[in-house]
């Protein structure tokens, strides 16, 4: 076979073998990284599985750049769109846990906005530049 007929983009079911391999590799660096007793070759193996980061971000990037070049044959209109779409689509999943996590811990747990934003700040502008998730270190779960 000569080398311009190999196709070298990435199928949706390879992409499945990709991410279980990254989802395993997580999973044994979160488990035994931290525990010497399993051995030094859990260890390094543990080590190797901050891989799964790298993974993940290349699934992203490959994913994206391929519905930039499907979309839509204009490519301004098409980053746009692609753009859009995929805000859209990250920031409902993040408002769902948003807007959950932060009742639950005002109400149930007792950790009230000015905790987290500060005692002499607008508590509403501060609130909705979290929620625009704008508010780096200072954010309501600084985790996310």
């Amino acid at each position: 076979m000569s080398a311009s007929k190999i196709d070298y983009s990435i199928k949706p079911d390879e992409t499945w073998i990709i991410k279980a391999i990254a989802i395993m590799a997580m999973l044994f660096h979160h488990l035994f990284l931290v525990g010497p007793e399993y051995g030094q070759v859990a260890y390094v193996l543990a080590r190797a599985g901050k891989i799964c980061v790298a993974l993940f971000v290349f699934l992203s990037g490959y994913g994206m750049a391929a519905s930039f070049h499907k979309d839509m044959p204009s490519k301004v209109k098409a980053h746009f769109f692609v753009l859009c779409k995929r805000y859209a689509k990250f920031f409902i999943n993040y408002w769902f846990v948003f807007f959950i996590a932060v009742p639950v811990g005002v109400f149930c747990f007792g950790r009230p906005l000015e905790v987290a934003y500060g005692e002499n700040v607008n508590l509403v502008r501060s609130f909705i530049s979290d929620m625009l998730g704008q508010q780096n270190y200072n954010s309501y779960n600084i985790t996310w």
